[in-house]
């Protein structure tokens, strides 16, 4: 393939197939899923491409080369000022990687936002009752999941502020801790948000 690309890097070409303990004089079409994956990647990737398309990259790598990808692309942003677009249900493994959001279901735009501020909207109140057993639902527009853990321990997914958080607490006569949600946590929700 590096015929075809005169940016090809072959500085790059070495370090990928040992970075993915990938054997060069292997032929393709004997390959495993998994090293099929990693040849795919090494094409994607030598010829210094200024946008990646990246289609479930992870999905057949062990999890130390699934680590090692991963920090290789946000080095690779660095140094090729690339813009790379990442397709995957894999949340936990990207999250790391990514810094805009993208979330669709259905075909239909679910949340297009930065993760930071996404992050920042959403939020796991874990609630405590202070003086009274809570009620067994809380109601309100920013509470959008309730789980009770116990009389007196609640937990609520919420797209809530600050001052709302300090305003229940105290209608509510309850201690609240803020947990912030995950992608794997906050996708469920965009989702949710979406079709209601």
């Amino acid at each position: 393939m590096s015929a075809f690309y005169p940016r090809w890097d072959l500085d790059r070409q070495s370090f990928l197939l040992d970075l993915l303990d990938l054997d060069a004089r292997s032929e393709v079409g004997g390959l495993s899923a998994g090293n099929a994956q990693k040849v795919a990647i090494v094409a994607a990737l030598c010829h210094h491409p200024d946008l990646i398309l990246l289609d479930e990259p992870v999905s057949m790598l062990d999890p130390i080369v699934r680590d090692s990808f991963l920090k290789l692309l946000l080095d690779l942003v660095q140094e090729d000022n690339a813009t790379i677009v990442i397709s995957s249900h894999v949340l936990h493994d990207i999250e790391s990687t990514v810094d805009w959001i993208v979330c669709l279901d259905a075909g239909t735009l679910a949340a297009n936002a930065a993760l930071d501020d996404l992050k920042d909207q959403y939020a796991e109140w874990r609630v405590l009752a202070r003086s009274r057993d809570l009620p067994a639902r809380f109601e309100g527009p920013f509470v959008l999941r309730h789980t009770v853990v116990n009389p007196r321990a609640a937990r609520l997914i919420v797209r809530a502020a600050e001052a709302d958080r300090l305003a229940f607490q105290q209608t509510h006569d309850v201690d609240v801790e803020v947990a912030p949600l995950n992608l794997q946590g906050l996708f469920p929700i965009l989702v949710d948000s979406r079709r209601h």
